[in-house]
C-alpha cells in the first residue's frame, strides 16, 4: 500500500512538473508575443500602379481633398507607420501615383490617363526624383496614342537635359539645357527633316537671349539678341558671312543698315520721336539722299543730298524743303557763306532766289530767264530695304524648368 501511495505521490509530482513545465512554456510564448510584432489580420494590402501588391501588408489612410483641388479621392499606403505611396485620382478621370522613400521624399511619380471603365489608363508620364525628392532625375511625357511627346535627363553635376519630339514620338523638334541652378542655358530647335532651323543662348548675365537662324543647308541666315525692352541683330547673306542688315529698337527708337551682298551699306533708317530718317545711296553711287519724314504717317518734310565716295566726306549739296503735305518741293538752299535758296512752283519752276547770311536774308533777285531745278525722282520715293527684318516667333514652351 506504501508503495503505491509512494508511486502515485512521484506520478503526481512527475505530473505537477510537466503541467508547470507547459504552464511556463506557455508564459514564455505569450511573453515572446508581447516582445515581438504580433501578425496583422486587420490590414489589406494596397495595390500598387499596375495592381500588384506591395510586399507586405499595408494599411491604407483615406485623403479628404479640398474642393479647390483637382482631385476627387485618394489615400496614402503605410507599412509599419511608414508611408511609402499615395494614390490619387483627379476629377477629370486620371489617376497617380506617388511613392515616398523612408525619409518622406518623392522618389517616383506616375501619372495615367483616364478611361471609360475605371482601370488604370495608359501611362500619361513617369518621373524620378533626386534625394532632394523635388529635383528631376528622369521624366517622361507620354501623348494620349502612347508616343512620347517630351523627356529628360539630370547629369550628375546637376545639369538637366530636355528632348522634345514631333507627333512620331522620335524625330527630335528641340533640345533643351538647364544649368546647375536649373536656370535655362541653351536650346536648338530642328526641323522635321532633322536640319536646325534656330540656336538659343542667354548671354549678358541672362539679361539677353540670343537666337541664330539657319538655312536647311547650315548657313547662319540672322542672329538676333533679344531683351525685355528691345532687340538688336544681323541678318546674313547667302554666304553665311556677310551682313546685309544690322537693326536695333527699343520702344524709343528703331535703327536699320541695310548693305549689299558685298557688305557696302545702301540705306540706313532710324526712327526716333516721331521722326523717320533714311538715308541711303543714289542710284549713280555719286551722292546720297538724307530723307526726313514724319514717322506716324510717313509724309515727307526735307531732303539732304551729299557728295558720296572718297575724299568727299559727305559734303553737303543741297537741301530740299517739301511743302505742308509733303506733294512737291517747295524750295532748294545750296549751303554756303552766302545760302542761295532756290523758291519753286508747282512744276518745280525757279521763282525768286534769295540769299541769306548767318540766317537772314540779304538780298533776292527774280531769273532772267526760266530755270528749272533738277530733282531725282529717287530722291522724293521712300526706298524700299534691301533685305528683311527676320519675323522669328519664339514658339514652344516656356524656358523654365517646370515639368508638370
Amino acid at each position: 500500500m506504501r508503495k503505491h501511495v509512494i508511486t502515485l505521490l512521484a506520478l503526481l509530482i512527475v505530473s505537477a512538473g510537466s503541467i508547470g513545465f507547459l504552464f511556463a512554456k506557455e508564459d514564455s510564448i505569450e511573453r515572446d508575443w508581447k516582445t515581438s510584432n504580433p501578425p496583422v489580420t486587420n490590414r489589406e494590402p494596397c495595390s500598387g500602379i499596375d495592381g500588384n501588391p506591395y510586399p507586405g501588408r499595408l494599411s491604407r489612410t483615406a485623403l479628404l481633398p479640398e474642393r479647390s483641388t483637382n482631385i476627387r479621392a485618394g489615400y496614402d499606403c503605410w507599412v509599419d507607420d511608414v508611408r511609402v505611396a499615395r494614390h490619387l485620382e483627379f476629377r477629370d478621370g486620371q489617376k497617380e501615383e506617388i511613392k515616398f522613400r523612408p525619409d518622406g521624399t518623392v522618389s517616383e511619380r506616375t501619372r495615367t490617363f483616364a478611361t471609360i471603365n475605371g482601370d488604370i489608363g495608359m501611362v500619361q508620364s513617369h518621373a524620378t526624383y533626386a534625394k532632394d525628392g523635388i529635383t528631376f532625375v528622369t521624366h517622361d511625357v507620354y501623348r494620349g496614342d502612347g508616343t512620347l511627346e517630351r523627356s529628360g535627363r539630370g547629369e550628375r553635376d546637376g545639369r538637366y537635359t530636355q528632348t522634345y519630339y514631333f507627333e512620331d514620338g522620335q524625330t527630335i523638334e528641340r533640345l533643351r539645357n538647364f544649368g546647375r541652378l536649373k536656370e535655362f542655358v541653351a536650346e536648338k530647335i530642328y526641323r522635321r527633316d532633322g536640319t536646325q532651323l534656330a540656336g538659343i543662348s542667354v548671354t549678358m548675365d541672362e539679361l539677353e537671349l540670343g537666337i541664330t537662324l539657319y538655312a536647311p543647308d547650315g548657313r547662319k541666315q540672322a542672329t538676333m539678341f533679344r531683351t525685355k525692352v528691345g532687340e538688336r541683330g544681323y541678318v546674313f547673306a547667302d554666304d553665311g558671312m556677310t551682313t546685309v542688315l544690322e537693326y536695333a529698337f527699343d520702344p524709343y527708337s528703331r535703327v536699320a543698315g541695310y548693305s549689299d551682298a558685298n557688305g557696302r551699306l545702301l540705306q540706313k533708317v532710324d526712327m526716333h520721336f516721331n521722326r523717320l530718317v533714311i538715308a541711303f545711296l543714289a542710284k549713280d553711287e555719286k551722292r546720297t539722299y538724307t530723307q526726313f519724314r514724319r514717322d506716324n504717317d510717313g509724309v515727307l518734310r526735307k531732303v539732304e543730298e551729299r557728295a558720296f565716295g572718297s575724299g568727299t566726306g559727305g559734303q553737303l549739296i543741297r537741301v530740299i524743303q517739301m511743302n505742308k503735305d509733303g506733294s512737291r518741293p517747295e524750295s532748294v538752299l545750296y549751303p554756303g557763306e552766302e545760302s542761295m535758296i532756290k523758291i519753286l512752283d508747282d512744276g518745280g519752276a525757279v521763282v525768286r532766289i534769295d540769299y541769306a547770311k548767318g540766317g537772314r536774308i540779304v538780298r533776292s533777285e527774280t531769273p532772267s530767264q526760266s530755270q528749272q531745278e533738277i530733282i531725282p525722282a529717287e530722291a522724293l520715293e521712300k526706298p524700299l530695304p534691301t533685305a528683311e527684318q527676320p519675323k522669328f516667333r519664339l514658339y514652344g514652351p516656356p524656358l523654365v524648368y517646370d515639368y508638370p
